[in-house]
């Protein structure tokens, strides 16, 4: 915001900067999405202030000390994810920054779950004698959140 006055021939312009308290928001503080799909995290501040704010994003890498500096992954308010993964999953954060000083930052929890998929599967055929009782099936699954098991014989819910 500039201000501009006249004295005789002299011309000046007076510059007003003000910095607001930003409160950054976002609606879901976790975020869940299923894997190969693509996401995107949006960061707004209220009020904006002024001069308006420009946002970066990091994210918690382990093994590094909370507060430590992180790589700054974007700028700018929204940070996409085209095809999140299990790599993509942890705690992403937003910062708004003018030249008033930088706000405080906020985060959002991303979750990647996947669809099962079985990593053992059953033989096609077996056959065993009538009154066997060491007749065991194994079947196993693999996604996220932990598949759970149902059995059927041809159709029947077993248990």
């Amino acid at each position: 915001m500039a201000q501009r006055w006249e004295f005789g021939a002299a011309l000046g312009e007076l510059h007003l900067f003000f910095m607001t308290l930003w409160l950054i928001l976002f609606v879901n503080k976790c975020v869940v999405v299923v894997s190969g799909t693509g996401v995107t995290l949006t960061c707004s501040a209220n009020p904006p202030g002024w001069p308006p704010p420009q946002y970066r994003w990091w994210r918690d890498v382990e093994g590094t000390a909370p507060g430590s500096s992180q790589s700054v992954l974007a700028t700018g308010a929204k940070y996409m994810i085209p095809s999140a993964h299990m790599g993509s999953e942890g705690r992403y954060h937003c910062q708004a920054t003018n030249e008033m000083g930088h706000g405080d930052s906020s985060s959002v929890l991303l979750q990647v779950h996947q669809p099962p998929r079985m990593i053992a599967k059953l033989q096609a055929h077996t056959t065993r004698r009538a009154g066997s009782a060491d007749f065991a099936v194994k079947c196993g699954a693999q996604g996220k959140p932990k598949p759970v098991a149902q059995w059927f014989k041809v159709c029947n819910y077993l248990f």
